[in-house]
């Protein structure tokens, strides 16, 4: 590992956990099956960072924007990190 990387890996180290939002956007999904939050709440906690939000949302434009100005605005949240969708469709924002 180059210096570069290792000491990339220190300060990252050094700052703790990251607080990442959820946001699931789906017209399928319910809270009960939707197994990609779940994952993915699963795999951020096991790498050592906390899940400071969930939204799960369809698949709207105005209700994307309002579920990641929450995460925004509340300030906990430094990463969102958004998922959903396994096809293309014409109501696909």
């Amino acid at each position: 590992m180059s210096q570069s990387s290792e000491r990339h890996r220190q300060l990252a180290a050094d700052r703790g956990p990251v607080a990442i939002g959820i946001i699931t956007v789906s017209d399928s999904r319910t809270p009960e099956t939707d197994t990609n939050g779940e994952y993915l709440r699963g795999a951020i906690e096991a790498a050592g960072h906390t899940v400071s939000g969930y939204h799960l949302i369809r698949d709207e434009a105005e209700l994307v924007k309002a579920a990641l100005r929450d995460l925004v605005e509340d300030g906990t949240a430094r990463v969102a990190l958004l998922n959903g969708g396994t096809g293309i469709a014409r109501r696909d924002t």
